[in-house]
Parts: C-alpha cells; sequence; structure tokens
C-alpha cells in the first residue's frame, strides 16, 4: 500500500508559491507527478526544474489526478480553479486537494469535496518575492485548516519539509492573515517611508536601510525577547511632547501629507500601547 507521504504531487500554479512548493517538495524526495498553470510555458519552466514531464496549461489537462494536489493560484482564482478541476474530472475520491491562501478556508474547495476529494488550506507562513530568492520552507510555520483527514496529511507533509504545522478553524484565518500582512506587507510598507524620509536627509535609497538595519534587527529581537508593550522605545513611550510636534511639524508640508497622516495613525495606535506599558511600570512600583 502507498504510504501517506509517497503520494504523487500535483501542483496547480506556476508562480512563486508553487515554484517553492515544488521545489521544497523535490528537494524533500517527493515525486511530483504534474504541473499546470493558467499558462502552459510557466507550467513547462517549473516542471523542468522538477524533472517533470506532464506539464500544461490547466484548462488542457486530460491525465486524471492523484494523490495530493496544491492548489497554488491568486484567491480570487481558486473556486474558478477548482471548479476547472472538477468539470475535467468527476471522481475525487483519496485525493487531497489543498490551496495555500492565507485568508481562505478549505471550503472554497467545496466542489472537489462533493465529487470525494478531502480538501483544505495548507499556508506557509513565508514571503514569496516575484523576484529574488524563493521563499525557503525549512523551519517556518505552516497553518494547516480543513476537514481531518486533510489536516493529518497536511500536517505530516510540512514536517517532512522541515516546517512546523499548526492549526487553525476556518473562523480564525482571517484573524490569522491579517496578522501576516501587518508582520509582513506593512512591515515592507513602513521601510519603504523610511526610504523615502532618507532622500530627505541625503543619502541614497540603497543605503538608507543599511543604516537603520541595527535598529531594526535589534527592535525585533526585542520584541521576541519581550513582546510588543515592553520593547516599545522612543519620543511616545517617554511622553516627549515637543519631539513629537517637531516632527508634525516636519511632515506638515503637503509633499509629506501621505506620511504625515500615517505618522498620525500610527501614532495614535502607539499612544495606546504607551499606555499599557506604563501601566505595568505602575504596578510594578507599587
Amino acid at each position: 500500500m502507498e504510504s501517506e507521504l509517497k503520494k504523487r504531487i500535483t501542483i496547480i500554479g506556476a508562480g512563486s508559491v508553487g515554484t517553492a512548493l515544488a521545489l521544497a517538495f523535490h528537494q524533500a524526495g517527493d515525486e511530483i507527478g504534474a504541473v499546470y498553470s493558467r499558462s502552459a510555458s510557466d507550467a513547462i519552466k517549473l516542471a523542468q526544474r522538477v524533472r517533470v514531464d506532464e506539464a500544461c496549461a490547466l484548462v488542457d489537462r486530460t491525465k486524471p489526478i492523484s494523490g495530493i494536489v496544491f492548489l497554488t493560484v491568486p484567491d480570487d482564482a481558486i473556486a474558478a480553479a477548482a471548479a476547472t478541476m472538477a468539470a475535467q474530472q468527476k471522481h475525487w475520491k483519496g485525493v487531497t486537494v489543498y490551496h495555500t491562501s492565507g485568508a481562505l478556508a478549505g471550503s472554497v474547495l467545496s466542489v472537489l469535496k462533493k465529487s470525494g476529494a478531502s480538501a483544505g488550506s495548507f499556508h506557509p507562513l513565508q514571503t514569496f518575492p516575484k523576484q529574488g530568492k524563493v521563499g525557503t520552507l525549512e523551519n517556518v510555520h505552516v497553518c494547516v485548516e480543513g476537514d481531518p483527514a486533510a489536516v493529518s496529511e497536511g500536517k505530516k507533509l510540512a514536517l517532512k519539509l522541515g516546517a512546523y504545522p499548526f492549526v487553525l478553524t476556518a473562523k480564525q484565518k482571517v484573524m490569522y492573515h491579517i496578522a501576516a500582512v501587518f508582520s509582513s506587507n506593512y512591515v515592507v510598507t513602513l521601510l519603504s517611508v523610511v526610504e523615502e524620509l532618507g532622500s530627505h536627509f541625503g543619502m541614497q535609497e540603497r543605503d538608507v536601510i543599511a543604516l537603520f538595519n541595527p535598529l531594526i534587527q535589534t527592535t525585533l529581537e526585542n520584541v521576541r525577547r519581550m513582546g510588543a508593550e515592553h520593547a516599545l522605545t522612543g519620543p511616545i513611550a517617554r511622553w516627549d511632547v515637543e519631539t513629537i510636534r517637531r516632527h508634525t511639524n516636519a511632515l506638515s508640508n503637503k509633499k509629506f501629507s501621505g506620511i504625515l497622516s500615517l505618522y498620525a495613525s500610527l501614532g495614535l495606535a502607539t499612544v495606546r500601547l504607551a499606555s499599557k506599558q506604563r501601566g505595568v511600570d505602575r504596578r510594578r512600583k507599587k
């Protein structure tokens, strides 16, 4: 009988996430049975990297799918791709299908589940940029959600990749994904503001992050060790009103209107955090 972790893996979607998963499973010794994508050329390019012969556009697929399927397409394309798969193949019993959305639940694959598939979501908590190095899956956390069989198999698959699986319910996924957006996407947005401000104190954009990198890394380490509440420093933590006034005056020029709005919004959130910090400090002194 075929081992659960030796089932053929099909990748549908040859973008950054699909590429990372295909390479990770290939390197772990699993057989990639086929690669399909919206674009035949993209599917073929990825298939060549993982030594797979079966590769074409999803709409042109003719061979039956078995084993494990990772549907690594954008969130708004998952339901349509699942419908295409269901139309092409009527029987899905014994097949486990995962999508890789952080926000959506496995229920978006209901059309395949009705045809016998086990369905869930498998979301690596990692960044996968369209350009540059493919994000690694080793030592990252993977959110697994879905029906019991999909969750059980998903945990084993994550462990085989050297990742750390954790399980959420369908209702918990949206808040989890919001947290992921704040921890990655919005951090990048904030650092883009740092780059922009650098040009106004005489630095080249490429040099600004290098300048602030020790501060960034130490801040992250402090949050990791102590939690955000205790890691907060700066003018708001000190209740340094005059410094904050100098900042807002400097940003009052129309060309900084977007940054001023962001500064004010983050400032209000930071005041709440600083108030919590001061409350803890007062209790400690009693």
